[in-house]
């Protein structure tokens, strides 16, 4: 009995195909789309070569002495402590729309690494460290990681909510 439903199944779902949600990879035929001059995109008709398509390609950013993250810094890069030998503390710009990154660590050292939001709060792992108080590791491992990213908490403020990936990350005290 399976093997003769099978067949009329399959004969059906063909069948029952509209032959405009056909194409020529489908059964049931269809017209080909010339993909040669796409025409019109929004109220703009693309020349040959004249865009880019970026595939998250952001630089890493070293960072292994005592600074500032600025705004720029915080869009989408990953921040490493390449060659970090000090204690090492990033003041960080405001909080804005849009502002993530990423802490990946490239440098073991027995020396900290903070990242200080000096007015705004950083939430780490959805605890509010507190307004001003730095997220850190105390002794820089090869590997520690975390991603942060700024939210908005009022009119004209944003925070940083980060989440540790890995490493012991932890607020001020």
């Amino acid at each position: 009995m399976k093997k003769i439903l099978f067949p009329i199944f399959i004969t059906i779902m063909i069948l029952a195909t509209p032959a405009y949600a056909a194409g020529p990879w489908m059964w049931g035929g269809g017209s080909s789309v010339d993909l040669s001059s796409p025409g019109a995109i929004g109220a703009t008709t693309p020349a040959a070569g004249t865009f880019t398509v970026l595939k998250g390609n952001f630089p890493n950013l070293v960072k292994a002495a005592t600074g500032t993250l600025t705004a720029a810094e915080m869009k989408g890069q990953t921040v490493n402590n390449y060659g970090q030998t000090d204690d090492v503390t990033l003041t960080m710009d405001a909080g804005a729309d849009g502002l993530s990154f990423n802490v990946l660590l490239g440098t073991a050292v027995a020396k900290y690494y903070r990242l200080d939001p000096t007015t705004v709060a950083i939430y780490l792992d959805g605890t509010s460290c507190g307004a001003g108080k730095y997220v850190g590791i105390a002794s820089a491992v090869v590997g520690a990681a975390m991603s942060c990213k700024a939210f908005q908490t009022g009119a004209p403020t944003y925070d940083y909510y980060c989440s540790a990936i890995s490493g012991s990350w932890s607020c001020e005290p």
